[in-house]
C-alpha cells in the first residue's frame, strides 16, 4: 500500500502541470479567436455568412461602416436565389441593344474582378479579396442570363486583364496604373469602379423590357450600391472624401445616407 501511495504523490504534480498547460491552451485559442483572424464577418453583398475581418465603424448590414468577410457561401446563395427567380419568368425577345447590353455587363463585372484581384496582389488590402468574390458571383449571374438567351461569351472571359471591349481594355489599363500609386488611390479605384458599374446599370435597366434581365440588373446594381458604401467608408478613413464620376451627386448621397441592403430584390421595377 505504501508504493501505491507514493505513485500518487508522485502522480499529483504532473497531474496539476497538465491542468495547467490545458487552461493555458484554452486561453491562448481564444485570444486569437477573439483577435480578428478567426472572426466571422459578414458578405458584402449577403451579410448573413462568410468568413472575414469585420472591421470598420458600423457593421456590414447596415450604415457606412467598412467591415468586409471573405465568405463565399453567400455569393453562392446569392447566385441560386437569382436562378430560381429567372427560371420562373418568361423569356423575352430581346433585341440588339439588350443582348449587346448584357454581353457589355458580362466584361464590366469581369473588369471590376480584375481590378479588384491586381490591387489586392499590390496592397493586400482584405477588401479588394472579398468584393472581388463577389464580382466572380455577378459575372456568374450574368452567365447564366447568357446561357439562357444562348448569347456568346466574350473569348476574352477566361484570361485575366483582357477584353474584347476596347473601351474597358483601356480602362482597365487606366484604372490598374493608377490603383498602383498608393492605397488611397487605389480604394478611389474601387469606388470609380462601383461608380461605373451603377451608371450603366441604371442605363440597362432602363433600356430593357425584359423582366429577368431587369431583375439580374436589379440585384448587381443592389451589390454596387453596397460595394460604394465599403469603398467610400475606407477611404473616409484615410480623411479623403469621394466625388461621383459617373453617377450624379445627389444620387451618391442617397446611397452613402442610407443602410446597407441585403434582402434580394424580386421586382424588376425596383425603386431604390
Amino acid at each position: 500500500s505504501g508504493r501505491v501511495t507514493g505513485v500518487q504523490t508522485c502522480a499529483l504534480p504532473i497531474l496539476k502541470r497538465f491542468f495547467m498547460f490545458t487552461v493555458l491552451m484554452v486561453l491562448i485559442v481564444g485570444i486569437a479567436l477573439a483577435s480578428g483572424d478567426g472572426e466571422r464577418g459578414r458578405n458584402i453583398d449577403n451579410p448573413s455568412y462568410g468568413q472575414g475581418r469585420g472591421q470598420g465603424r458600423g457593421s456590414t448590414t447596415a450604415g457606412r461602416g467598412g467591415g468586409f468577410g471573405n465568405g463565399q457561401p453567400s455569393d453562392e446563395r446569392f447566385t441560386e436565389s437569382l436562378a430560381e427567380m429567372i427560371s420562373e419568368l418568361e423569356l423575352s425577345d430581346l433585341n440588339d441593344s439588350e443582348a449587346e447590353g448584357l454581353i457589355f455587363m458580362f466584361e464590366e463585372e469581369k473588369l471590376a474582378r480584375d481590378v479588384y484581384a491586381t490591387l489586392y496582389e499590390i496592397w493586400n488590402y482584405p477588401i479588394f479579396a472579398n468584393i472581388g468574390g463577389s464580382e466572380q458571383q455577378h459575372m456568374d449571374a450574368l452567365a447564366m442570363l447568357l446561357t439562357r438567351y444562348e448569347l456568346p461569351m466574350p473569348m476574352t472571359a477566361t484570361a485575366p486583364g483582357e477584353f474584347e471591349s476596347e473601351k474597358l481594355q483601356s480602362v482597365y489599363d487606366e484604372l490598374v496604373a493608377t490603383g498602383k500609386n498608393s492605397l488611397v488611390d487605389a480604394l478611389s479605384v474601387g469606388a470609380t469602379v462601383e461608380d461605373l458599374d451603377i451608371a450603366d446599370l441604371l442605363g440597362y435597366i432602363d433600356d430593357t423590357d425584359s423582366d429577368d434581365l431587369a431583375v439580374v440588373y436589379q440585384n448587381l446594381l443592389k451589390g454596387s450600391r453596397n460595394h460604394l458604401r465599403s469603398f467610400s467608408a475606407q477611404l473616409e478613413r484615410q480623411d479623403v472624401i469621394y466625388d461621383a464620376t459617373y453617377i450624379t451627386e445627389a444620387y451618391l448621397t442617397r446611397i452613402l445616407s442610407s443602410e446597407r441592403e441585403a434582402a434580394t430584390i424580386t421586382a424588376p421595377d425596383f425603386e431604390f
